[in-house]
């Protein structure tokens, strides 16, 4: 049975966009702990939870794209590496720089490209789309918490 390149790229950029946002986030989580939550605030488990199963479901998500022949695939897949960074890049602001108020437009920009994924995915694969809708209301959660963070500790 021939590997196909995408197998073992996808799961590539799993593990290094989940490695990254652990390494940012245990760098910046005794400050994190120091600031007041906002009205809402998860568990750690929670969070850990639902990150797993965004890790699980986005990756599997973009392997059913990457196996369809369609004309959007390069640009779903650029779309995903791009969303890709911007995940590990809020963490990066957030938890290691302590840059909360940047960090919102941030997460904005992030459930942007979540928008767009779910979007772009549904023109090729309806179950591709619908395994990207946890992380989609996962992030938009997240947006609300890290601006009441904000708002609260400013």
């Amino acid at each position: 049975m021939k590997i196909k390149p995408n197998y073992l790229i996808i799961p590539l950029i799993t593990i290094i966009t989940t490695t990254s946002a652990s390494v940012f986030t245990q760098q910046g989580l005794t400050d994190y702990y120091k600031l007041t939550p906002g009205p809402i605030n998860p568990p750690g488990f929670i969070i850990s939870l639902a990150w797993t199963i965004i890790y699980i479901l986005t990756p599997v998500s973009a392997l059913i794209i990457a196996n369809k022949k369609t004309k959007l695939k390069s640009q779903i897949l650029l779309l995903f590496t791009l969303n890709a960074l911007l995940n590990v890049f809020w963490v990066f602001l957030f938890f290691t720089q302590k840059m909360i108020y940047l960090s919102i437009y941030e997460i904005l920009l992030l459930e942007l490209t979540n928008i767009l994924l779910v979007i772009q995915t549904r023109k090729v694969s309806k179950t591709a789309s619908n395994l990207l809708y946890p992380y989609l209301i996962w992030v938009a959660f997240a947006t609300f918490l890290n601006i009441t963070i904000y708002l609260v500790n400013k």
